[in-house]
Order: C-alpha cells, then structure tokens, then sequence
C-alpha cells in the first residue's frame, strides 16, 4: 500500500483507488487517508480577494489563481467556476471558504434583504444552492443579540452546518450560547448553554470547530463551546499572546482533530503554539526579517495576520499593500497579490483542494475490479 501512498496528489488517489477493489478499499481507511493527508496537505489552488476603493460599495470578490500548481492541479482550475456572474446586481460578501465551498452573503439594495448561499465552484453541478431563513431569535426582556454565524462542522460526507448566536444581558453579566444544526433543509435546536462569562468577541472571531468543540476568539482569551457536553469554558492565551491579546491572532484546527493552533503576530515576528490538553505547547518561531529584505519590502510595513491554513501549514499576510504566501514548513515567503494604491483590502479567502476525495462507487459483478 505504500504505492498509493505516494501518488502525491487527491484527484491521483482517486484514479489509484479504481484500479481494483483492494485499493479502493485502503484509500477509503480513514487512518490512511490520515498519513496521506500528512504526507501530501491539500494544494492550495488560489484565494478570493476582496477590496475597496473610493467608492461607496466593496469591488466584487476577485479569484486569484495560484500561479505555482502543478499540472495536475492547474486542470483542476481550469474546469472550475469560481466566477460570481450569478449574483449580478447584489452586493458579494465572501464569510468564509471550507471544504470546496464558498459562503457568500448577497444583499440586495432594491429589497434591503440578505440571502445567504453556497457557491461549489468544483461541482459540476451549478444549481447554487441557498440555505433556510436562520432561526428567529428569541430574546428574552432587554437582551440584544451580540454575534451569529453559520458554521460547518466536519469533512466531506460528514460535513454539517450549524447556526450559532449569542444573547446577552443589557448588563453583560450573563450570555447563553444557542446551537441550531440543519437537518433535511430545517434548523433544529441542538442546544443551548448559559455563561455568567461574558465573550467580548471579536468583530470577526473566527470560529474553529475542533472535536466537536467550537473555539472563537475574544480579546484577552478564547471561548470553547463543547457541543457534546454542551458546555462553555475559557481557554487562557499563551503568556506571551497574552500581553498582545487576539488583536493580531488567528487560529487553526489540527487536521486530527487532536487541538488547535494559535499564530500570533508581533512586529516581524510569528509564534505558533499548539493547544492540547488544556495546556499550550510552543511549536515554532519564524523570523520574516531576511524574507521581507528578499522581497524588497521595508520593515517599517506593519505586517498583519490575515488567514491561516489548517494544520498551521500556511499563513497570508499582509504588509503594506503587499499580500504574502507564507509556507510555514518550507520556510519561503512570496508575494501573491498586490493592492492597488488606493485599495483597502476587506478580506482575503484562500481556497482549497477538497478533503477527503470522494471515490466513484465500483458496481458488484464488475470484472474490471475483481482483486
């Protein structure tokens, strides 16, 4: 099995795994997949990028392909749909990017109205499809709503989608967390947990689901929503974040599900921990110094953590009007995009290739696949 093993890429292990039936059957094992998966991440295949200029409304969302995929990779791109042209005439809000899907949020200025979507553009089916009005929210006497989000949880034909929305008393001494997960097109309850531990969150805390575990950033600390023992606890920084807080801090989920990372940002300087446990593990530090003077970038740029891959495996900073790919493991820093002179850049989506890869179902009977 070590041969497959070594095909180096998703859609190679899918056309390994039809060889024959023992085959399919290895690339199926979860444990496998673990050990390829680590052996060989998901290529990035480019990232969303969002701006704004003088004018009023944000430019539509630009995909920016990764211009050093392999071929293999590259066809990938090129059978793709990763243009909006479905959503002329609405404002395009890019939340997030996950496991081949694009999470938009359309408004529409003639009706004032949001419709959230899902934009597949790896699937050959184009229907877009829409997600259920949310959960209305039912507040008690003088509690506002201080953060909602949708949520996927899981991989593949695992994957689900939660909506999550924090009530909060007028006093913030008390916040209850509520859970709505979608079962057959319909929000369900799944739970609801109250806090005398008020999250301040952050404007964009970033949601990291983790093992059935919902990490979201505040300032000072982070917020775990168990949803197995539906529970809430706080998880203290690493002291050396701590002076810092979340300002310029992002996290990331262990491709085991076995903790989550934490990259923190100061000056030209990156830390990366591990949290597992309930205890913090220094993992790396990476100096940006000797890179940046590779990219004839001054060091007086302000340089700001913009997105992290999973597994803490890559990093898009932004220093000065320049975005930059950082290859943790490799160690090579390079420019991908650069901001026009009077662009703000909204967000930055990096999208990736999706994990784990489906294999074709092989019909009982078939010769082809008798081993």
């Amino acid at each position: 099995m070590e041969i497959i093993l070594r095909v180096g890429f998703p859609t190679t292990l899918v056309r390994a795994a039809l060889v024959c039936r023992r085959w399919l059957r290895r690339a199926s094992d979860p444990s496998f997949l673990l050990r390829f998966r680590n052996l060989h991440p998901p290529g990035l295949l480019g990232f969303y990028v969002h701006t704004m200029s003088n004018k009023s409304d944000p430019n539509p969302p630009v995909f920016m392909p990764n211009l050093l995929l392999p071929p293999e990779l590259s066809t990938v791109i090129h059978r793709a749909n990763f243009s909006f042209d479905a959503y002329k005439g609405k404002n395009i809000y890019i939340t997030d990017c996950r496991h081949g899907n694009v999470f938009i949020h359309l408004y529409d200025g003639w009706t004032s109205t949001y419709t959230k979507v899902v934009h597949k553009p790896l699937s050959s089916n184009r229907e877009i499809p829409s997600f259920p009005r949310f959960p209305p929210h039912q507040l008690q006497d003088g509690n506002t709503c201080t953060w909602s989000d949708l949520i996927s949880k899981g991989e593949g034909d695992n994957l689900s989608y939660l909506y999550v929305w924090i009530e909060s008393t007028r006093d913030s001494t008390k916040s209850t967390m509520h859970v709505s997960v979608l079962q057959d097109n319909v929000w369900c309850m799944h739970t609801s947990i109250t806090s005398t531990h008020h999250p301040f969150l952050l404007w964009v805390p970033r949601p990291v689901v983790v093992d059935n575990k919902i990490y979201m950033a505040s300032m000072n600390n982070i917020h775990a929503l168990d949803l197995s023992a539906s529970s809430f606890s706080i998880v203290k920084l690493p002291h050396m974040v701590a002076k810092y807080g979340m300002r310029n801090a992002v996290m990331s989920r262990a491709n085991d599900d076995s903790g989550v990372y934490l990259i923190h940002a100061k000056e030209l300087q990156l830390g990366i921990w591990f949290h597992k446990k309930d205890k913090w593990l220094p993992v790396d530090t990476i100096c940006l110094r000797k890179m940046l003077d590779n990219l004839r970038i001054s060091h007086n740029e302000n340089v700001h953590l913009n997105q992290v891959g999973n597994n803490a495996e890559f990093v898009l900073l932004q220093a000065g009007q320049s975005i930059l790919y950082l290859d943790i493991k490799c160690r090579k820093l390079r420019k991908v995009y650069e901001l026009g002179r009077y662009d703000i850049l909204h967000s930055i989506h990096p999208f990736m290739m999706i994990w784990p890869p489906t294999c074709p179902a092989i019909e009982d009977g078939s010769a082809r696949f008798a081993c």
